[in-house]
C-alpha cells in the first residue's frame, strides 16, 4: 500500500531538464517585464515632455498680453508702494523719464549715436570670424565656444573695453581671460590657471537695452539660417549668459515687467536661433537709488539701495521662477557678493570697493565674481544645476 502511493520514479535527468525549463520560462518573464517597464517609462516621459513644453508655453505668454505705452513705465501695485518708497520713486521718473519701447520690437540706437553701429558691426565681424574659423577647422581637434556673454556696460567690460569700445580696461580682460580664455586650439591664454580653461566670448554694448540686444541678434550677433549653413551650426556655443535689462529701468525708465518681458523676448530670440541652447539668466546686479547714466563713474554716488532695488529683486525672482519650470533656463544670482550689511542700522547697501558708482563692478569686484561664473557655467555644461 505504501509503494502505490509513492511517486513514479523520475526518468533519467529528468529533474535536471525540469530545472532548465523553469529557468528559461523566469528569464523570459523577466525579459517581458523588462521590455513592458521600459515601455512605460518611455510613455511617461513623453507625456512629462508634452506637459512641459505646454508650461512653458503658458509661464511665457502670460507676460506677453500686449499693453500700453503708459503702462511700459508703471505698475498697478507702484501705488501699494509706502509713501517714503512713492516719493523716492517719483523722483526717479521726475528725473529720468519714461522712454520704454515696445520690448518685444528688436531697435537700433538712433542715428545720431554712429558710433554704436560701429561697436556693433566690430563685434559681429568677430562672430563671423569665430564662425569660419569653426567651419574651417572642424576636423580638427579644435576648442570650441563654450559660453557666450550677453549684456551691457557690465558685461561689454569683460572684453576688455568701455564706453562702446573707446576706452580700454585691460585689467578686466585680463581677469576674464583667466577663466574664460582658452585659444581656439585649446591652449590657455593665463599661465597661472591650473584647470583646463572655458573657451568664451563676450557680446555687449555700454547702455544697451533688451530691445538693442535682440536687435544685435538679429544683425550679425549670430549666425542664421541666411548665413551659410555650416556657419549657422558651427557657431554653437555650449551655455549662453544672459545679463541685461538694468538700463531699461535707469536709462529707459521701463516698469519691471515691461524689462521682465524684454529679457524673456531675447531669450526667445535666442531659442529661435539656436533651439534648445541653455541659457544662465543672471540677476540683475544691485544699483543705487537714483538714475545712473550707463557709464558714469562717479564714485561720491550714495550707495544706499532704492527705489530701483525693489524692481530688481521683482524681476529676478521672477527670473528664478520661471527658470524652475524651464528645462534649458538656469539662474543665477550675485546681489550676496555685492551687498553687505549697514552696521548702523542693518540694512542692506552696496559694497563700495565692489561697486564703487553704484553700478559697474570695479576691478575687484570682476576678480571675486569671475570664479563663481565660471563655476555655474561648468555645472551646466556638465547637465548639473547651479547652485
Amino acid at each position: 500500500m505504501t509503494a502505490l502511493l509513492r511517486p513514479p520514479p523520475s526518468p533519467r535527468h529528468g529533474g535536471s531538464s525540469s530545472t532548465m525549463s523553469w529557468c528559461c520560462r523566469f528569464l523570459i518573464i523577466i525579459a517581458v517585464l523588462a521590455v513592458a517597464w521600459m515601455a512605460l517609462q518611455q510613455h511617461q516621459h513623453h507625456e512629462t515632455e508634452t506637459k512641459h513644453d505646454a508650461h512653458e508655453d503658458h509661464v511665457l505668454q502670460r507676460y506677453h498680453d500686449p499693453f500700453s505705452h503708459d503702462d511700459r513705465c508703471t505698475e498697478d501695485d507702484d501705488n501699494a508702494q509706502p509713501p517714503q518708497e512713492q516719493e523716492a520713486a517719483q523722483s526717479v521718473v521726475t528725473e529720468k523719464k519714461c522712454h520704454c519701447p515696445d520690448p518685444l520690437v528688436p531697435l537700433p540706437r538712433p542715428d545720431d549715436q554712429p558710433e554704436w553701429q560701429v561697436h556693433h558691426q566690430a563685434q559681429a565681424q568677430q562672430v563671423l570670424e569665430i564662425a569660419t574659423e569653426t567651419t574651417n577647422n572642424a576636423n580638427n581637434n579644435n576648442h570650441p565656444l563654450d559660453v557666450v556673454f550677453l549684456g551691457d556696460s557690465i558685461t561689454e567690460r569683460w572684453r576688455g573695453t568701455r564706453s562702446m569700445g573707446g576706452e580700454p580696461v585691460p585689467e578686466i580682460r585680463q581677469v576674464f581671460d583667466q577663466y574664460f580664455g582658452a585659444d581656439a586650439d585649446g591652449s590657455s591664454n593665463n599661465n597661472h590657471t591650473s584647470t583646463t580653461q572655458l573657451r568664451g566670448l563676450a557680446l555687449a554694448t555700454s547702455g544697451d537695452i533688451t530691445v538693442e540686444t535682440a536687435w544685435h541678434l538679429d544683425h550679425g550677433w549670430w549666425p542664421t539660417t541666411n548665413e551659410p549653413e555650416t556657419m549657422a551650426h558651427n557657431f554653437h556655443p555650449k551655455v549662453v549668459v544672459l545679463l541685461i535689462g538694468t538700463n531699461d529701468l535707469g536709462r529707459s525708465g521701463c516698469s519691471k515687467r515691461n524689462v521682465l518681458v524684454g529679457i524673456l523676448h531675447v531669450a526667445e530670440h535666442l531659442h529661435q536661433l539656436q533651439p534648445n541652447i541653455p541659457i544662465l539668466f543672471h540677476g540683475l546686479l544691485p544699483r543705487a537709488g537714483g538714475p545712473n547714466d550707463d557709464d558714469n563713474e562717479d564714485t561720491n554716488v550714495n550707495l544706499q539701495l532704492g527705489p530701483f532695488w525693489d524692481q530688481i529683486m521683482w524681476i529676478n525672482r521672477e527670473l528664478r521662477h520661471l527658470c524652475k519650470n524651464h528645462r534649458h533656463w538656469y539662474y543665477m544670482d550675485s546681489a550676496k557678493l555685492f551687498l553687505e550689511r549697514n552696521p548702523e542700522n542693518g540694512e542692506l547697501k552696496i559694497r563700495p570697493e565692489l561697486l564703487p558708482d553704484g553700478l559697474h563692478p570695479s576691478l575687484q569686484g570682476y576678480q571675486e565674481w569671475a570664479p563663481r561664473l565660471s563655476q555655474v557655467v561648468r555645472r551646466i555644461m556638465k547637465h548639473q544645476l547651479p547652485g
